[in-house]
């Protein structure tokens, strides 16, 4: 009988260096969340607040009242349900198990990812350290937090990845489940329709639906109504909200205005982005996205490629002009970086423009880093955004050039059999 220990640790140590490193910042961030969560379950977590709508649910409390000492909860009534299954366990064990849950999805769904788009042939480049190092260092902000966002962005990964694979069914549920606990990532689900429009779009409205209905199931019907009211006018009421953490292109243009009449900064940074010309940006840029991803979709039949590029397009808009782009939200872009760094040599022009894309989100981005020197150096508070920019021109310019190559032919979407 063999020893398995000594024959795991020959695996590991005959990994490359970058896929040692990656597994042992991984499980390392495992370990020292687990700790914290354990010595002080409800410091720098917002945990507590999904826990509070799990209890609140079962004991029909409305879930949008305001809790001392706890922020807003903003999800829908479906997915309190869901987070009450973690409430169950009560606020330390729920915790841990909630951080491996979001965790073990955000893996699954960028090796999911980077398998799809190896097999496909789109990267030449096998070494998966590098992919899974850049995706934790950019998502590490939410994870440590215990926020949703590495949950739901692992979630859109499996619903693509799925869809690729021709499992509609399950690509819909996946989709549906995300917006119902982040209603924001509706243009990501936008470009998916108007890439593929069937099967997806009825599928995905049927699961929205079904998961819509299904606190109908669970309480009252006066109660789960009133609950979808108060959701909607908690979300009527909090749409202005801001505060120093949002970091989209007003944020930007905020730090901009700094440079030129330096003086009122720390007032700015909580203004609401009612600016006309910046509403009409927002949704003449939406407009944009959209139009990018329909001329992609007339010049290449590759719907691997099609659909995870356009998915990270269509990120990049939400992180620079949609609703609630916190500091952690740039979670979202984390798989995608990852992924560049394994296609930057299809396109060595492009090369210094993605490195500087991924200072300014990996380095400078950090906010424990940059936000105690907005007094000094504000300039240092656009890097989220601006290292965003970056990015989606370097997305754009990228593909162009593939598709101009004709590196991207082929079609290996297969149609659904579901």
């Amino acid at each position: 009988m063999t020893d398995s220990k000594p024959s795991s640790w020959r695996f590991f140590f005959s990994l490359p260096l970058a896929q040692r490193i990656a597994i042992t910042l991984w499980i390392t961030l495992l370990v020292a969340l687990t700790v914290k969560t354990i010595l002080k379950p409800t410091s720098h977590s917002v945990f507590p607040v999904y826990f509070k709508a799990g209890t609140s649910w079962w004991q029909q409390i409305d879930l949008y009242q305001v809790n001392q000492g706890l922020d807003h909860y903003r999800y829908s009534p479906t997915a309190a349900i869901f987070f009450s299954v973690f409430s169950l366990m009560g606020i330390t064990l729920g915790a841990i198990l909630w951080n491996l849950c979001s965790i073990g999805v955000f893996i699954l769904g960028c090796n999911r990812l980077r398998n799809i788009m190896l097999n496909h042939g789109s990267i030449l480049n096998k070494e998966c350290g590098g992919f899974f190092i850049i995706s934790l260092f950019a998502a590490l902000s939410g994870i440590w937090n215990s926020q949703c966002n590495a949950f739901i962005i692992g979630l859109i990964l499996l619903g693509a990845t799925d869809l690729i694979e021709g499992k509609s069914n399950r690509a819909a549920f996946a989709l549906a489940f995300a917006f119902m606990i982040k209603s924001t990532i509706m243009p990501i689900l936008a470009l998916l329709v108007l890439i593929r429009p069937f099967p997806l779009l009825p599928k995905l409205l049927l699961a929205i639906s079904a998961l819509l209905l299904f606190p109908f199931l669970t309480s009252p019907t006066a109660f789960v109504l009133a609950e979808y009211r108060s959701w909607y006018e908690h979300l009527q009421d909090t749409k202005g909200l801001r505060w120093p953490g949002f970091r989209d292109a007003w944020y930007g243009w905020l730090v901009f205005q700094e440079q030129l009449h330096p003086g009122n900064f720390n007032e700015q940074i909580w203004s609401i982005p009612t600016n006309f010309l910046y509403k009409l940006l927002q949704l003449m840029t939406g407009i944009a996205t959209a139009a990018i991803v329909f001329y992609w979709r007339t010049r290449v039949t590759d719907k691997v490629e099609l659909i995870f590029r356009s998915i990270a397009l269509g990120t990049a808009w939400i992180l620079l002009f949609g609703p609630a782009s916190e500091f952690p939200t740039f979670g979202f872009i984390a798989p995608f970086l990852g992924w560049a760094w394994l296609e930057r040599k299809t396109w060595n022009k492009g090369e210094p423009l993605l490195l500087i894309s991924l200072v300014l989100i990996l380095v400078l981005g950090w906010q424990n880093f940059t936000f105690p020197l907005r007094n000094h150096l504000p300039i240092l508070l656009s890097a989220l955004p601006t290292g965003t920019i970056c990015f989606a021109l370097w997305l754009i310019q990228q593909t162009n050039f593939k598709f101009s190559r004709g590196l991207i032919s082929g079609d290996s979407l297969k149609d659904s059999q579901e």
